[in-house]
């Protein structure tokens, strides 16, 4: 009876091992390995359009604070809202437990903005950018980043 029910409980503890990873043991060092390191990265509209692709290079992390630099290397269009604000520096906010970050694409502004709502993986970045100002979120899109392996 005893192994019936290690046999049963055997397929959750593999589970809970193989996906709690960082949420389970975060240090720093880990932490910092999930999200730190360079993506190439697209921007697109919400119909998936391309709109601009790069290189985003999260450089520091620090108690659930992140920065970095990112790259403009193929503008597809200019003239989408909030293109023009895209300065290459970020800053931003990682929720480590949640795998999420909040990116502000330039730290220097607080209106006339672009901001990122990302879920952290493995080996990349997914979610949605939002341009926003005094009046609100003006135009979204999707943002996608695969980690450049070393």
């Amino acid at each position: 009876m005893k192994k019936l029910y290690l046999l049963l409980l055997l397929p959750f503890v593999i589970y809970y091992g193989c996906t709690g990873g960082c949420t389970t043991s975060c240090t720093l060092e880990s932490c910092s390995d999930l999200i730190s390191g360079k993506y190439n990265y697209t921007m697109t509209d919400t119909s998936g359009t391309k709109l601009v692709e790069g290189i985003i290079y999260i450089k520091d992390y620090d108690n659930e604070k992140i920065s970095g630099t990112y790259t403009k290397d193929k503008v597809y269009t200019e003239n989408f809202a909030g293109f023009s604000s895209m300065k290459g520096s970020f800053s931003g906010n990682v929720e480590i437990k949640e795998k999420k970050a909040f990116l502000n694409l330039n730290p220097k502004l607080a209106d006339n903005n672009i901001f990122i709502n990302i879920e952290i993986k493995k080996d990349s970045l997914n979610g949605k950018w939002t341009f926003s100002n005094m009046r609100g979120a003006v135009s979204t899109g999707h943002f996608n980043a695969a980690k450049v392996k070393k």
